[in-house]
């Protein structure tokens, strides 16, 4: 009996390997479709989350009090309560949270959010294409001021008006032309202020063709892309076309402007502008470098927070079809502003 004990166990004992390979190579076969799994998911989402890069600086403590900074008697108004920051852990949950509140899906935006001091960073489609609207004021007034710095016009240059540059909408120059009392000619800088604190339209088609006159028909398109070509991941062809853009299109220029001195003209005008809508509803024109746009079913809104007098953050964000646009962006940034200080406050 114990004989034919040993045999058997002669038999089984070289199985018993092979047994434990298979059983590797099931884990194994396991954890690649785990993996390919997750990275699917991954790959399907349009949201990243947030992703902070490097400290920068040394942050300064942000000492301004509510007064200076919001719109408070416009909060009471309409009911806006002031943000618990403690119930958020991050910037990411804050923007989720807001989009969530007034029923905004990822496909309908184009979202940034950067510290400008950290380079933290959160998005949502920053690639995605929308209709640009009068955020292309941005651009259009840089390349005006490059155009300036090469010596190719003045701020003092005189341009004159074409009734073709004619378009509907605010600012005084649109105003003053329709009621037959625009002038001949208007400066550089005079136009540059229009198109920028009052968005006017007749403005900027006065900027666009006199750049145009001096660098070529299709020139204005093609250098604002080339002005940030290699800061923006994607460059979708129709906007060598068609006025549209993307978050990141968008955040590349206002990372520039906030950090080259040649651009400070824009800022200043940036923080007149008016009227007080979207981002600054709540948040004061005063110290939110702003310019919004809108046209047809598309609603947006960019600009830059400053502080201590200085950049703290911006945020780029463009919609289409919202249902509740306006008060989306102008809670939006009031609480990304609110937590923010929170968090860089005494």
């Amino acid at each position: 009996m114990s004989n034919q004990r040993k045999n058997k166990k002669k038999h089984v004992l070289p199985i018993i390997p092979f047994i434990v390979l298979g059983l590797a190579l099931v884990a194994v076969v396991v954890a690649i479709m785990k993996f390919k799994e997750d990275t699917a998911i991954a790959e399907s989402s349009d949201i990243s989350g947030v992703v902070e890069e490097s400290a920068a600086e040394t942050l300064t403590p942000l000492t301004a009090t509510d007064d200076e900074i919001y719109n408070l008697d416009q909060m009471t108004a309409d009911g806006v309560e002031a943000l618990d920051a403690s119930q958020y852990a991050d910037m990411a949950a804050v923007i989720e949270d807001t989009m969530a509140d007034f029923g905004v899906a990822a496909e309908d935006i184009s979202l940034v959010y950067t510290n400008l001091k950290t380079n933290e960073t959160y998005t949502v489609n920053e690639d995605s294409y929308m209709t640009a609207a009068s955020t292309v004021k941005v651009p259009l007034a840089t390349v005006i001021i490059d155009a300036i710095e090469a010596g190719d016009m003045t701020w003092e240059t005189p341009v004159t008006y074409a009734w073709e540059d004619y378009e509907e909408g605010d600012g005084t120059i649109t105003a003053a032309v329709a009621s037959g009392t625009g002038q001949a000619t208007y400066t550089i800088e005079e136009l540059m202020g229009e198109s920028l604190m009052h968005s006017d339209n007749t403005a900027t088609n006065m900027l666009i063709d006199y750049y145009e006159t001096v660098y070529g028909e299709g020139s204005f398109r093609s250098n604002i892309v080339a002005e940030v070509y290699d800061q923006v991941g994607y460059i979708d062809e129709a906007i060598y076309e068609d006025n549209v853009a993307s978050a990141n299109f968008l955040t590349a220029y206002y990372k520039l402007i906030s950090t080259d001195d040649t651009y400070q003209p824009i800022l200043d005008f940036l923080l007149q502008t008016s009227p007080d809508r979207l981002f600054t509803t709540y948040v004061k024109s005063s110290v939110m470098a702003n310019k919004y746009g809108n046209y047809g079913t598309a609603l947006n809104d960019t600009g830059i927070y400053y502080e201590n007098d200085e950049a703290q953050y911006s945020l780029v964000v463009y919609t289409d079809g919202l249902t509740e646009g306006e008060d989306f962006l102008a809670n939006l940034n009031l609480r990304v502003n609110e937590y923010y200080r929170a968090t860089y406050g005494e």
